[in-house]
């Protein structure tokens, strides 16, 4: 039985795993074009929810909780964030 369960759990953190290298590749491409943005004087950047597993921050409840939002906006000092359906892509990549 312990022997069934620790199978279990490597299989699962091996795909956990590959999810997080693919999200934090993502997060340092939107985080380098977000700074940039707000550096040039941008107020509202759009962002791309980057899910890890179920989480589905930023945007929660179709984007009516609006806290998690705030709290991204807070951190670039930018007005707010609006939700992307995509990264920006590589080629307009600034700093």
């Amino acid at each position: 039985m312990c022997a069934a369960v620790c199978v279990a759990l490597a299989v699962s953190l091996g795909a956990l795993e590959s999810g997080m290298v693919t999200r934090a590749h993502g997060w340092d491409l939107q985080n380098r074009w977000m700074r940039s943005q707000a550096a040039g004087g941008s107020q509202v950047l759009p962002y791309e929810r980057l899910p890890l597993s179920r989480m589905t921050e930023p945007f929660r409840h179709g984007g009516r909780a609006q806290w998690p939002a705030s709290c991204i906006a807070d951190y670039y000092r930018v007005r707010r964030i609006t939700q992307a359906s995509e990264l920006p892509r590589p080629d307009r990549l600034t700093g």
